[in-house]
C-alpha cells in the first residue's frame, strides 16, 4: 500500500544500467505517483532527444497486452503490419536480452539462470515468499543480486509461464503433504 495515499502500489524491480545511479528509476516512479505532469514533461523532453523512443515504447506496450496492434498503430499514425513488424522486432531484441542475462530453457522447456541451473519459477516463488531481493540472496547465496533480479523480471515478461510452474509445485507440495502428514514438507 502507498503510505501516503492509501492505493495498492506495484513493486518494480529495476535493472540498472551502470552508468546511472541506483536512485533514479525507483525516483521516476515516485514522480510519476506524486506529480504526473511533471514525469510528462521530463518524458516529453525525452522523446524530443532521442528519435524512436516513442516508437519502441508503443511497440513495448502491444509487446506487452497494453495496447492492441490497431491501437499502437493508430497512435504513431502506421499501418498495422508496420506496427507489427516493429513488435516483432522488439521481441527479437527481448529474445537476445534474455540470452545476454544467462537465462535460458532446458530440455523440458524450464526457463533456468544458466550458470547455477536454478529455475526461474523457484527464484520468484522464493521472492513471493520472503519479499525482497536481499532475503532471496541469503537463502540461494548461489545467486548474485542480477541474477535474481533477471529471474524477476524473465518472470514479469512470461507471467503465465512461470505462474503455472508455481502452481505446479505447490498441488504437488498439497499432495505430498495429504499422502504423508507426518512428514515435513517444503
Amino acid at each position: 500500500m502507498n503510505g501516503r495515499t492509501g492505493e495498492a502500489t506495484t513493486q518494480w524491480i529495476w535493472i540498472m544500467p551502470e552508468t546511472l545511479p541506483s536512485w533514479i528509476f525507483p525516483q521516476l516512479e515516485r514522480l510519476a505517483v506524486e506529480r504526473p505532469d511533471r514525469l510528462a514533461e521530463v518524458i516529453a523532453l525525452v522523446m524530443e532527444h532521442a528519435p524512436g523512443l516513442e516508437s519502441e515504447l508503443t511497440a513495448m506496450a502491444v509487446e506487452e497486452d497494453l495496447l492492441s496492434a490497431e491501437e499502437g498503430a493508430q497512435h504513431l499514425g502506421v499501418s498495422v503490419e508496420d506496427m507489427e513488424s516493429a513488435v516483432h522486432q522488439i521481441k527479437e531484441v527481448l529474445m537476445r536480452e534474455t540470452a545476454h542475462a544467462r537465462i535460458a530453457r532446458d530440455a523440458n522447456g524450464v526457463a533456468r539462470i544458466v550458470d547455477e541451473h536454478v529455475a526461474v519459477w523457484e527464484v520468484v516463488r522464493e521472492y513471493r515468499r520472503l519479499g525482497s531481493v536481499e532475503s532471496v540472496s541469503q537463502v540461494m547465496p548461489m545467486l548474485s543480486e542480477v541474477d535474481i533480479r533477471l529471474a524477476l523480471t524473465y518472470a514479469g515478461r512470461n507471467p503465465d509461464e512461470i505462474g503455472v510452474l508455481i502452481k505446479d509445485y505447490e498441488a504437488h507440495q498439497e499432495r505430498a503433504r495429504a499422502a504423508y502428514p507426518f512428514a515435513r514438507v517444503n
